[in-house]
């Protein structure tokens, strides 16, 4: 008789325990970042920054902000 309750038990809680587990209880956040014309490239550097180069120039993405760096003609700088 033991051995019936101890089955009974163990398919209960095998049954009822994992409903109350969730594997995420956050939705994801999704954000868009700026267009861009046709990127050729990524990177991610040591300090977490991601580098997006396309034909319109660079954008440095930081998680929150993004900054973007353009060529202009005939500035050195």
């Amino acid at each position: 008789m033991a051995d019936k309750f101890k089955t009974f038990f163990l398919l209960i809680c095998f049954c009822c325990l994992p409903a109350q587990f969730h594997a995420q209880t956050v939705e994801p956040k999704f954000e868009r970042l700026p267009p861009i014309d046709a990127p050729s490239c990524f990177l991610q550097d040591r300090f977490g920054f991601i580098w997006i180069g396309s034909q319109e120039g660079l954008i440095k993405y930081d998680g929150i902000n993004y900054k973007r760096f353009t060529n202009v003609p005939f500035d050195s700088t």
